[in-house]
C-alpha cells in the first residue's frame, strides 16, 4: 500500500468479519489513493467473498476502460499475453 498515490484507485474488497477492512482503507486513503468498496463480499463465506464481488469489480473495469477510451474486450497488451500464454510452432 505504500505505493499508492494520487494517481490510483483502490479497490476494496469487504469480506464477512473482516475488522480491519476500514483500517485498510484509512491507509490508502492516507497516501492520496481513490478508494471504492465493491458490493457482495460481505454476503458470502469470507473464502469465497473474491467470487461474490467479482460481477462489481469487472463492471467498474470495464466502466473505466470504456471512460478512458479503451476497447475493453481487446486490450492493447493481449498481443503479448498470448505471445506468452501459447506454445508457438
Amino acid at each position: 500500500m505504500t505505493a499508492l498515490n494520487a494517481d490510483h484507485l483502490a479497490l476494496s474488497l469487504p469480506t464477512l468479519g473482516d475488522d480491519l477492512i476500514v483500517e485498510a482503507e484509512e491507509i490508502c486513503r492516507a497516501r492520496g489513493a481513490q478508494v471504492l468498496r465493491a458490493p457482495g463480499g460481505v454476503e458470502a463465506d469470507p473464502r469465497v467473498s473474491p467470487i461474490t464481488a467479482f460481477p462489481a469489480s469487472l463492471a467498474l473495469s470495464v466502466a473505466l476502460a470504456l471512460r478512458a477510451g479503451w476497447d475493453a474486450d481487446n486490450p492493447e497488451w493481449i498481443s503479448i499475453y498470448y505471445t506468452t500464454a501459447r506454445r508457438l510452432s
